[in-house]
């Protein structure tokens, strides 16, 4: 059984063992990308059956259900409670049982929908009456969804209107159409799907033929052991999400080295303020030099006029030291902080590219390790399917590879003094985010054409057990 996860933008596939047993979980992405379990699949009495948990609750109308099995054919709504979405669980087989293969006759719009005047007429509930739009013309498909309700997909990505390559699939609940030059591959899906004959005619029909070996007549032989028995398993492959790793610029602040202020600007407001007490202790002083005073009448005249031009000289420069001090003591704290929050951003970078470099070591396994799988029957055999993004990638051996994702830094702009924090922040931007010694891939779905160069020994020593035309 093939369950879909269909979401707004996109389709997640999941092929369920053929032998029902165990539980797996439905994944998704959450919307930072990040990957999570969605609800989980078990064996219940001999079917597959999903229950509602607190993250993702059955939907039966507004009603929530505890639990439900899963059917050929059917739909389930789910409800994302963290991010009050609905989604739509489809489940159909593995493979169709029966599919129709039609030829297009001098119609070159095809309209598929929920009536009976559509050309590919779908009798589904949330199928809209004009759902989509097929369009052909020298050998070129064109798909338009006509504003669905709950949309219309190529190859598993949510489209609006699409030029189709051969053998690009569309998918409308449950309804598939593969497009050929002139020819259109349709599942067949019962009496839900009706066809303008006028449009399209029956060349073949394709049938999955299922051979039947047993015979009650037979003495009942044990052909093969249990354990040579492969079973589909679904697959769970943690992939690469691009990261993203901001860097924030220093705090605001200086070195601690301050300009030194001339003395006069320092000393200026005093010393126009003691210029009055000044004046005060020179009268006094010649007082007592002409003898109209004495020392005793004079002295606090002249210690309040000592006292101001002591204050006016210590305090200001006793002052500029202890600002400095502080000013010193902020640029240091400011520095250490900082190159302790720079530390973090480095951990954080090689811990992404150590993830990223464990995450390709995993999905591309060396050949003795393939050849393990197959002689083993492991149940990750052939668990690549074509809608998977590595299908058909083929490991050419080890080298380089650059850290997916980006790394913000601040820019770069001129300064007339530069802050030297800065400077730190450039060397880890400049610094190499390049993951060594992790498989390097090939993937023949994007590079269909391959050259082999070298010696025709070597050559003919490669491709001794194959043969192309």
């Amino acid at each position: 059984m093939i369950v879909r996860l269909i979401k707004k933008k996109k389709i997640y596939n999941f092929t369920l063992p053929t032998k029902i047993s165990g539980n797996y979980w439905i994944t998704d992405n959450d919307y930072l990308g990040n990957v999570r379990n969605l609800i989980n699949v078990e064996e219940d009495n001999g079917k597959w059956k999903i229950k509602s948990d607190f993250e993702t609750k059955i939907m039966s109308g507004e009603m929530e259900v505890e639990s439900a099995y899963l059917k050929d054919y059917s739909l389930y709504f789910l409800k994302i409670n963290t991010d009050n979405e609905y989604v739509i669980l489809y489940c159909s087989p593995t493979l169709d049982k029966e599919s129709f293969r039609l030829k297009l006759k001098n119609k070159k719009e095809l309209l598929i929908g929920n009536q009976t005047r559509a050309n590919i007429a779908y009798s589904f509930p949330l199928v809209s009456k004009d759902h989509a739009k097929l369009y052909y013309n020298n050998g070129i498909w064109i798909v338009q969804d006509l504003g669905s309700k709950y949309g219309t997909y190529v190859n598993n990505i949510a489209i609006t209107t699409k030029k189709l390559e051969y053998g690009d699939i569309i998918f409308i609940m449950g309804l598939k159409i593969i497009v050929l030059k002139d020819t259109l591959i349709i599942n067949n899906i019962g009496q839900l799907l009706s066809i303008d004959a006028s449009s399209l005619e029956s060349v073949a029909s394709i049938n999955q033929k299922q051979i039947e070996f047993d015979n009650p007549d037979e003495e009942a032989i044990e052909f093969y052991k249990e354990d040579d028995y492969f079973y589909r398993a679904p697959r769970f492959k943690t992939g690469i999400q691009d990261a993203v790793i901001q860097i924030d610029p220093p705090p605001g602040g200086d070195s601690g080295e301050q300009e030194k202020t001339p003395l006069i600007y320092t000393l200026g407001p005093m010393l126009t303020m003691a210029m009055s007490s000044m004046t005060t202790g020179i009268s006094a002083l010649q007082g007592v030099i002409n003898g109209t005073s004495d020392w005793g009448t004079a002295a606090p005249s002249l210690l309040m006029t000592g006292g101001m031009m002591a204050t006016m000289m210590i305090w200001p420069q006793m002052q500029a030291k202890y600002q400095a001090k502080l000013a010193r003591k902020a640029a240091k704290e400011r520095t250490v902080k900082y190159l302790k929050y720079l530390d973090s951003k480095k951990e954080e970078i090689q811990s992404e590219m150590k993830v990223q470099r464990q995450i390709l070591i995993d999905n591309y396994l060396p050949l003795d390790q393939t050849k393990e799988i197959i002689y083993q029957k492991k149940r990750n055999l052939w668990e690549r399917e074509i809608s998977q993004p590595d299908f058909l990638d083929l490991r050419l051996g080890l080298g380089s590879s650059e850290l997916r994702g980006q790394v913000n830094i601040p820019d770069q702009h001129f300064e007339v003094k530069t802050d030297e924090l800065l400077k730190e922040v450039y060397k880890v931007g400049a610094q190499s985010k390049t993951l060594e010694n992790v498989p390097v891939s090939l993937n023949f779905v994007n590079r269909n054409i391959v050259a082999i160069i070298g010696t025709a020994a070597h050559k003919n020593n490669l491709l001794k057990d194959y043969y192309f035309k």
